[in-house]
This record gives C-alpha cells, sequence and structure tokens, in this order.
C-alpha cells in the first residue's frame, strides 16, 4: 500500500476472494496507516484467512478487522489464533457468521491466554456449542483485556451458561457480554444470576430469544437488587409472563444503576405492565423501558400515564404492537401536559384512532420534550391525520403511512434481524413437510424418500427468499400475495410457508 494516510478501508461485499485477500495481506505487511479493514461479506475462505494471519503478526497499525461472512471455518480461525499469539495492536476482531466450531474457537481461547490488546470478539452466529464455550469461558477467569464478547446463536445451553457464570465469578474486566438464541433456559439464568451478585463489572447483558421463563427471571430479579454494575438488561422474548415482570418491578424499586430494560414479546399483559409502570413514579434510574408485542392495552396505559406525570428520568418508551386504543392513548396525552423527560415514544401498530391522533396532537402544541412520536400502523382516520399533520411540520411526529428503516448496526436492527431469520427458518420447514407430505414421504425418512430432487427444489425456493432483498438494507422486500415481512420489518405474515408451499407444489403437478 503506498498511501501514506489511509486509515480506514471499507471493502464489504465487493467479491473479494483468495487471490485478492493475498496481495491485500502482501500490502499489509508494509502499510503503517491504515488502522480499520472492513472484509465483510466476502469470499476469503479459511486461505484467505490464512494469508491475513500470516500479515498480523508483522503489522503494527490494524486495530479493527471485519471478516464476517467470509467461510473461514475452523482453519482459518485457527490461523488467526496464532497471529493473536504475537500481534500487540489488533484491539477489534469481528469473525461473526464463519462456520466456526468448536475446534476454532479452543484455537482462539489458547491465543487469548497470552494475547494483552483485543478488546473485543464477535462470534455472533456461529457453531462453537458447549465445548468451543467452555474452552473460552475458562480464559475469562485469567485474561484482563477482553471487555466485548458476542456470542449469539451459537447452542451454547445451559450447561454452556452454568460455566460461563463461574468463570463471571473470577473476571474482572468484561463489560458487555451479549448471548442472544443460545438456548439458554431457567438453570442458565439462575447461574448467570448468581454470577451478577459477586461481578462487578459488566454493564450490559443480552439475554435475548432465550427461554429463561419466569424462574430464571425472579432470579434474576434477585441479582439486580445487589448488582451495582449492570446497566443494560435485554430479555426479548424470553418467556416471562405477569409474574416475572412482578418480580423484576420489585428489584428496580431499589436497584440504582439500571438504565435500559428490553422486555418485548413476553406477554406481559396489563397486570404485568401496571406492576412495572407503579414502579416508574419511585425509580430514579431507568431511561429507556421497551415494552413492545406484550398485550398492553388500555387499562395499563391508564397507569403508565399517572407514571409519567412523576417520572423524570424515563426518555424513551417502545409500546409498538400492543392494543392501547383511543382511552389509553387520551390517558398518555393528559400525561405530557406535565411530563418534561420522556424524548421519544413509539406506538406503532395499536389501536389509538382518531381521538387518539387529535389527543396527542393537542399536547405536542405545548410540550416541548417530546421529539419523536412513531404511530405508524395505527387506524388513523382523517381527522386524526389533519392534527397530526399540523405538528409534524416541527419534526415531533413520524406520520402514520411512514416506514422506519432500522440503520443495520444498533440494537434494535440486530434484534429484528434475529426475528427475520426465525419467521423464515419456521417457513422453510413449512414448506419442507408441506412438500414430503406431496410426494408421499415422511419427515422423519426425508433422506430416503425423494431427497435429491426435494434438495433441488427447497434449494430454489430458498433462492427465492434470498432474491428479494432491499437495495436500502438488504433484507426483504414485500412480495404480494407470496411474503409480507418488509424490509423495515414492520410485520409478517407467516402465511408465506404455505403460499410458497402450493406454488411449488402447482409447479410439479404442470412439470407432471
Amino acid at each position: 500500500m503506498a498511501n501514506s494516510t489511509l486509515a480506514s478501508l471499507d471493502l464489504e461485499g465487493t467479491l473479494i476472494g483468495l487471490s485478492e485477500a493475498v496481495v491485500l495481506s502482501e500490502a499489509l505487511k508494509t502499510n503503517s496507516t491504515l488502522t480499520t479493514l472492513n472484509l465483510c461479506k466476502n469470499s476469503i475462505g479459511e486461505n484467505g484467512a490464512a494469508a491475513l494471519s500470516e500479515a498480523l503478526k508483522t503489522n503494527s497499525t490494524l486495530t479493527t478487522l471485519d471478516l464476517q461472512s467470509n467461510s473461514i471455518g475452523d482453519n482459518g480461525a485457527v490461523a488467526l489464533s496464532e497471529a493473536l499469539k504475537t500481534n500487540s495492536t489488533l484491539t477489534t476482531l469481528i469473525l461473526k457468521n464463519n462456520s466456526i466450531g468448536p475446534d476454532g474457537v479452543v484455537a482462539l481461547s489458547e491465543a487469548l491466554k497470552t494475547n494483552s490488546t483485543l478488546i473485543t470478539l464477535d462470534l455472533y452466529y456461529n457453531s462453537i456449542g458447549y465445548n468451543g464455550a467452555v474452552a473460552l469461558f475458562e480464559v475469562l477467569k485469567i485474561n484482563s483485556t477482553l471487555t466485548n464478547l458476542e456470542l449469539g446463536e451459537n447452542s451454547i445451553g445451559d450447561d454452556g451458561a452454568v460455566v460461563l457464570s463461574e468463570a463471571l465469578k473470577a473476571n474482572s474486566d468484561l463489560t458487555t457480554l451479549s448471548l442472544p438464541s443460545n438456548s439458554i433456559e431457567e438453570n442458565g439464568a439462575v447461574a448467570l444470576s448468581e454470577a451478577l451478585k459477586t461481578n462487578s463489572t459488566l454493564t450490559t447483558l443480552d439475554l435475548d430469544w432465550n427461554s429463561i421463563g419466569e424462574n430464571g427471571t425472579v432470579a434474576l430479579s434477585e441479582a439486580l437488587k445487589t448488582n451495582a454494575t449492570l446497566t443494560t438488561l435485554s430479555l426479548y422474548n424470553n418467556l416471562i409472563g405477569p409474574n416475572g415482570v412482578v418480580a423484576l418491578s420489585e428489584a428496580l424499586k431499589t436497584n440504582s444503576t439500571l438504565t435500559t430494560l428490553q422486555l418485548c414479546k413476553n406477554s406481559i399483559g396489563d397486570n404485568g405492565a401496571v406492576a412495572l409502570f407503579e414502579v416508574l413514579k419511585i425509580n430514579s434510574t431507568l431511561t429507556n423501558l421497551e415494552l413492545g408485542e406484550n398485550s398492553i392495552g388500555d387499562d395499563g396505559a391508564v397507569v403508565l400515564s399517572e407514571a409519567l406525570k412523576t417520572n423524570s428520568t424515563l426518555t424513551t418508551l417502545d409500546l409498538n404492537w400492543n392494543s392501547i386504543g383511543e382511552n389509553g392513548t387520551v390517558a398518555l396525552s393528559e400525561a405530557f401536559k406535565t411530563n418534561a423527560s420522556l424524548t421519544t415514544l413509539s406506538l406503532y401498530g395499536n389501536l389509538i384512532g382518531d381521538n387518539g391522533a387529535v389527543a396527542l396532537s393537542e399536547v405536542l402544541k405545548t410540550n416541548s420534550t417530546l421529539t419523536t412520536l412513531r404511530l405508524t400502523d395505527n387506524p388513523i382516520g382523517p381527522n386524526g391525520e389533519q392534527a397530526l399533520s399540523k405538528v409534524s411540520k416541527a419534526a415531533k411526529v413520524e406520520k402514520p403511512d411512514r416506514l422506519d428503516v432500522c440503520d443495520g448496526n444498533n440494537r434494535l436492527y440486530k434484534r429484528l434481524e434475529r426475528d427475520a431469520k426465525r419467521a423464515k427458518e419456521e417457513e422453510f420447514r413449512t414448506v419442507a413437510n408441506r412438500l414430503l407430505n406431496a410426494i408421499g414421504g415422511l419427515e422423519e425418512n426425508m433422506a430416503v424418500i425423494g431427497a435429491r430432487s426435494l434438495g433441488y427444489i427447497l434449494v430454489g425456493v430458498n433462492e427465492f427468499y434470498t432474491s428479494k432483498k432491499c437495495p436500502v438494507c438488504f433484507e426483504f422486500v414485500c412480495q404480494a400475495n407470496i411474503r409480507r415481512l418488509y424490509c423495515s420489518f414492520i410485520h409478517s405474515d407467516i402465511t408465506a410457508g404455505h403460499n410458497m408451499c402450493n406454488i411449488v407444489k402447482d409447479h410439479l403437478m404442470n412439470q407432471e
């Protein structure tokens, strides 16, 4: 690299293969200015990773390397681990979605025993499993530099969480731990809770898309009563229920550090919401509360409005996809006449109606703190739209017909990305099962009956799914009569698998 000023190079999705990776690696051996290299979503493979690893052994300026989605596998991870043993400048290594299994993670773990510079390691969506997790968590007991560890979708399970909890009792450096979609249930949550009672450094814990349930949540709540460092707890879709939220509410009465609580999609209902909203009257630290998809209705909204009249710390409130109607919205509007802290209120997919919209528009004329109001997918008629249009000119209202697009980097995007992946997998299984029935096969002998022809068909179906992408965010675009999973993830229609199956079945019949 002859350029003597270039500090950041972004080559994401530029069709870079092995040969290009080798050339780039040679340049890195002599370059002394580049600090950030993004090779995300290319095809360098294990040999390309090996070439880059050789460069890392001598390069002394690169601090961030992003190799997400490059199929480097275990061998590529082993090569990188050798480089990490001697490299003294790399602080961030992103290896998301690279088919790395236990062997690759064991090698990386060995490197982390001596490496003293790596701060962030992202292994999201690999296959490290229990064995890989054990190796990595053992290193946490002695490594003193790693602060950010991303392990989402790695099949760690309860047993892995138990091992991790022991490591957290000894570790005094990790601040951010992300474990979404890891099949962690009650026992794993209980173990992690015990660790939180003594750990004094962890500030962010992400347990989205697990199944910790009511008992696991009760255990975490007990930990929150004494833990003095955790500021962000994310429990999206964890089967918590109203009783679990009641326990969390009790903890929030005394906890003085938690600022962000994510509880979307947990079926807490009005009963759970009421308990949580009552706490807002006395809690003085929570700033961000996410309660989307929780069957909260007008009763919950009325209690919330009373809490907002006295609460002075909450700035962001997510109530998307609940059942708040006109009465609940009118009550919330009354609260905004005195509330001086809330800046963002999200009410996607509720039932606020014309009267609710008019009430909100009236209070926005005098409220000087609410800067973002999201009302997409609400049944708002002409009167409500007209009232909102008058205040939206002041940039306070996101109009009801606007679809927000995530920026691809924030936590909301990552969570919804997981939702889309789960929905797609569920629909894909539906297609497979229906096709098997169509050809007279059974799921358990899929490999025997019609496997080859079925495989070709399913590959074709998958190509259909992945070829219709938004040119902005590269996610699914609405397909009329087939798929309704929008690129902005506003809502999805699970009947897509059934529709797709019928299309393929009709095609087969025509072929016959």
